[in-house]
């Protein structure tokens, strides 16, 4: 049996995204359970629903800046000794 990966679309990340987060304000609202207990019911994060009710857009993970390289050729030169050795 080959089981495959399905990869889901950004509009289908923030639907789920909106469900978990309204499954979870639910169960607070109409059960009265703690927020703790209702994150583990949903099975998120209690940082992530609170994160996601506030905006469940898909974010890049890519940084915004990248740090520009620093090392010299002296340096360079010093560590292929070092790794010789």
């Amino acid at each position: 049996m080959i089981l495959r990966q399905t990869v889901l679309t950004d509009k289908q990340i923030v639907a789920i995204r909106i469900d978990n987060v309204r499954r979870w304000r639910d169960r607070i609202n109409n059960e009265g359970l703690t927020v703790a207990a209702t994150a583990r019911i949903v099975g998120e994060p209690v940082a992530n629903l609170y994160c996601r009710d506030a905006d469940p857009k898909v974010h890049s993970r890519r940084p915004k800046t990248v740090r520009a390289n620093k090392s010299t050729p002296e340096l360079k030169r010093a560590i292929k000794e070092l790794r010789d050795e």
